[in-house]
């Protein structure tokens, strides 16, 4: 029985057959469960279970297939080739905050998943709209600096 005793006395009350009713009265005990049980989490669990929520929401993997995607990049993001472990940390770094993970990088047209990249490769892609043209442009632009410049 999904139903705790509360819906399903109220269940009851209306009777069987209530579908809709049924669907709601589930997704609330669902979610009284749910919230008790991330209530009783370490920190450090409840963080792997919000991050693992956020992949399955976002980008439709787990945590099992993010961390498949870093194994088989070596740990590096896909651009730029840094390694995980060389990534600077936001926020204060006498906090000891450990570098950010690497970052999903996704079609916002298609929503595939491309591949890990680190966090400032991932937002200067976003930057430039994800558009080759503009890359393109972005890349003349600043190899005419450079020849102007005389480097």
């Amino acid at each position: 029985n999904f139903l705790c005793l509360e819906s399903q006395r109220k269940k009851e009350g209306y009777g069987v057959g209530v579908v809709f009713l049924d669907v709601l009265w589930y997704t609330t005990c669902m979610s009284k469960r749910i919230t008790k049980r991330y209530k009783d989490m370490t920190p450090e669990e409840r963080k792997v279970y919000d991050r693992s929520g956020h992949l399955r929401r976002k980008y439709g993997i787990d945590l099992d297939e993010y961390d498949i995607m870093r194994e088989e990049q070596g740990y590096c993001c896909l651009l730029c080739g840094r390694h995980e472990d060389d990534l600077p940390a936001r926020g204060n770094p006498a906090k000891g905050r450990p570098p950010d993970p690497l970052v999903v990088d996704h079609c916002h047209e298609t929503g595939d998943v491309r591949g890990l990249l680190c966090s400032r490769c991932n937002d200067g892609l976003g930057k430039l709209c994800d558009d080759p043209e503009m890359l393109r442009k972005g890349i003349a632009y600043l190899e005419e600096g450079r020849a102007d410049s005389g480097g």
